[in-house]
């Protein structure tokens, strides 16, 4: 989910999927009044691409990144076994596609690697790349200590894997005042400050952030809880006031939930949520994840013709349109 004020916000929007394939489309181009939607990017069958090895045993490829850029910025790729590529986003590394056109590659894997997220670099960028393994590991490093490099590479390390440490569970680009979830098998939820994490170099393994109990591990990490984009402006905000006003057991509405973190925040700390959304998808995918984290938390399509749910009351609203 993506926050925008208009579609002059940026020039372009880069969609990244599972397989490494990665697509620049001229923003304006995903103006349209049709409530259906419109086709963002093709997916590829798994079995009609050129690595199979490569290829994740799923049957159909997935979108698992989309951000905003510009010609100036950078794009960072990062794999689930800790390598990383760094390219200019310029059209001479990524020209412009159309929408309904599958992109071209962005990284390579070996056997059985495959995509975990992307991230645009702003130009000029004093960002730092978070990564966090699932026993609870995190490291920070500055953005400046990954060398630009060509598209459709192996990449770089972003980090020193080790089998006690557990797997890569997440990256992200933070800056030094944001705050991180983590997101337990269990339903914990751990909130930390970046700026606790000290820099270090790239192929460093990482110092402690969480302590998972035994059986438990990270499943998740997002940049804040709130509006399902997990970046917006009020994050922390909503989340201090919540923390002074709310009291446990009071019941919760989250007016355009998005993938439902914020619920998932205020329902680990006793609160009673209900979750709705306009996206059919995104309820759907915040509905797994409660199953997933053992949560009871509602989640609802909300519909302008056919909502799910009639006249309620609740002890505390929240939602991005006050």
């Amino acid at each position: 989910v993506l926050s925008l004020h208009d579609y002059s916000q940026a020039k372009y929007l880069v969609l990244a999927t599972r397989t490494g394939r990665i697509k620049k489309t001229r923003l304006p181009e995903y103006d349209s009044p049709r409530q259906g939607g419109l086709i963002a990017i093709r997916l590829n069958e798994l079995d009609a691409l050129a690595d199979e090895s490569a290829a994740p045993a799923v049957p159909m490829d997935e979108v698992v990144g989309a951000a905003l850029c510009n010609d100036t910025d950078d794009i960072i790729l990062v794999s689930r076994q800790g390598l990383s590529v760094k390219f200019a986003a310029n059209d001479q590394q990524l020209r412009p596609m159309g929408r309904q056109t599958a992109g071209v590659q962005g990284m390579k894997f070996r056997k059985g690697d495959e995509l975990m997220s992307m991230d645009v670099v702003p130009a000029n960028s004093d960002k730092d790349l978070l990564v966090v393994t699932t026993e609870g590991f995190g490291k920070r490093t500055a953005l400046s200590e990954y060398r630009l490099q060509s598209r459709n590479g192996y990449g770089v390390k972003a980090i020193a894997t080790a089998k006690d440490r557990g797997a890569l569970v997440g990256a992200l680009v933070v800056s030094s005042e944001d705050q991180v979830m983590a997101i337990m098998k269990s339903g914990k939820v751990i909130r930390f400050d970046v700026d606790e994490i000290n820099r270090t170099g790239r192929t460093t393994q990482g110092v402690t952030i969480a302590k998972p109990d035994e059986g438990d591990h990270i499943i998740e990490i997002d940049p804040g809880m709130a509006f399902g984009t997990g970046t917006h402006e009020t994050t922390g905000m909503c989340v201090k006031l919540v923390e002074k006003y709310v009291k446990p057991g009071d019941t919760a509405i989250d007016i355009g939930t998005g993938t439902g973190f914020f619920c998932f925040l205020l329902s680990a700390e006793g609160h009673r949520l209900t979750g709705i959304d306009l996206t059919p998808d995104m309820v759907e995918h915040a509905r797994h994840m409660a199953a997933v984290l053992g949560l009871d938390v509602r989640f609802l399509q909300m519909d302008a013709e056919e909502p799910e749910f009639g006249p309620e009351s609740f002890d505390v609203l929240v939602t991005r349109n006050l």
